[in-house]
């Protein structure tokens, strides 16, 4: 099977992101997306402070990796164009769900999805106006109902591209760790008594998703006794 190129849909996304940023009657916010992710986007937008910004709870995230056997993918294969619409379907609900209701808005970041995210054979589903208006009409079906979305993120943080840009992987690790240990640090604090003994400590904070071990808890009580 010769799988397409999607030049045609690179094109398309070239000829959209012009419209965008050059029309006068697109929301600023939805100009400032588009410009701001240029190459689509698949995750909750983020406002960073200090490099970092930290879920709340109400992050989504649109993950296509999977592991297929001992093999990794990260694009799904659609066979048809039946599978290509449905792929697109699940991810304009992810973009109203995320926030994002633009019409052309909608319509650029499913293209940026079409050519990053999907793979299918060699000129099955070509952005003529036929197809198109199919992704309108999804849009349009979408921004009209409620959508159900699962795709939570369950990272606590995120890191700022721009404080990883020109670091080697090890020094971006380095400062993951940091954070992550800064994190369970103000953690423990919220939840210790100390009232209790260390185990009651350890089960009361593991009851609150907190699951570290007594060193660890030796460790911070004996951090906040050098603070004071």
């Amino acid at each position: 099977m010769f799988l397409d190129d999607k030049k045609e849909w690179v094109y398309k996304r070239k000829e959209l992101y012009r419209r965008i940023l050059t029309s006068s009657t697109m929301p600023l916010t939805s100009r400032q997306r588009v410009s701001y992710y240029p190459r689509g986007i698949w995750e909750t937008p983020k406002t960073f402070v200090d490099g970092y910004a930290y879920n709340d709870g109400t992050w989504l995230i649109y993950n296509t990796c999977r592991m297929k056997g001992k093999e990794f993918h990260c694009k799904v294969l659609c066979r048809n164009k039946k599978d290509v619409i449905e792929q697109l379907y699940s991810y304009l609900c992810f973009l109203k769900k995320i926030g994002i209701t633009n019409t052309l808005e909608m319509g650029y970041f499913a293209v940026c999805h079409i050519i990053w995210k999907l793979t299918f054979p060699k000129r099955m589903f070509r952005p003529t106006m036929a197809n198109l208006d199919k992704i309108e009409k999804l849009i349009n079906t979408i921004q009209g109902n409620e959508v159900i979305c699962d795709r939570v993120d369950t990272r606590q943080y995120c890191m700022d591209p721009k404080l990883k840009k020109g670091k080697k992987k090890g020094q971006v690790v380095g400062l993951q760790r940091k954070k992550d240990k800064e994190i369970r640090w103000m953690r423990i604090k919220e939840l210790y008594d100390p009232a209790l003994t260390n185990q009651q400590n350890l089960d009361k904070m593991k009851d609150n998703g907190l699951d570290i071990s007594e060193s660890t808890l030796q460790r911070w009580k004996r951090g906040c006794q050098m603070v004071l």
